[in-house]
């Protein structure tokens, strides 16, 4: 699970930046941003995660093939869906405030903020390969829901607090840009929401 978030959340970023410097724009993301993410966010995230409950039944489910790797099909697949649709939602964001007029700063801090709050999102939906996350008790990780109230609040502070603002470029944004972020940010758990319910209703006809 922690393996899939990694590879997920990284793999979006790579595409994203990959596409708009093909385009010829300027990197869309600062080093310092993106070690935020992949330190800060991330690294909370990802060490909750693995403390994640064992999942109901599993003990009935085949075991792996002995020369299957860790990044199987199904692992393989999640990955396409969730990285592509966390990158190709962010660069629409970035060609809209461009379009917009914005300066290059306000964009920059802008995209950390959504992809932060899809990440957010994401390490839900890695709680189970199968399960939605709707269904799988908040209960069964209480360090995950710390870990990741610790992380959005730190994040917070580096949008109001002047020295982690000139860290990573960021200015304080009024409620209403949160909560546009923060349902916009959400496609990534309605696509794997789908994902999985196409998969179950697969495995259900097979």
């Amino acid at each position: 699970k922690v393996t899939l978030f990694l590879i997920s959340t990284g793999a979006a970023q790579v595409l994203l930046i990959g596409a708009i410097v093909l385009l010829g724009s300027p990197v869309p993301l600062l080093p310092a941003q993106i070690l935020w993410l992949n330190l800060v966010t991330n690294g909370i995230q990802d060490v909750a995660l693995a403390f994640e409950a064992g999942e109901k039944g599993v003990m009935k489910q085949p075991p792996r093939h002995p020369s299957e790797g860790i990044i199987n099909r199904k692992m393989l697949e999640q990955v396409l869906v969730s990285s592509i649709t966390m990158s190709v939602t962010c660069f629409i964001a970035w060609l809209v405030m461009l379009n917009m007029g914005m300066d290059i700063e306000t964009i920059r801090y802008h995209l950390l903020t959504l992809l932060v709050l899809m990440q957010f999102y994401y390490v839900l939906s890695c709680r189970s390969e199968t399960v939605s996350a709707f269904r799988v008790p908040l209960r069964n990780n209480p360090v995950l829901i710390f870990g990741m109230a610790v992380a959005f609040v730190i994040y917070v502070l580096a949008t109001e607090l002047p020295l982690l603002q000139e860290l990573l470029r960021t200015e304080s944004m009024p409620l209403q840009t949160w909560l546009l972020f923060g349902v916009s940010a959400s496609v990534v758990i309605i696509a794997m929401e789908v994902y999985k319910w196409i998969q179950n209703r697969r495995a259900q006809t097979a």
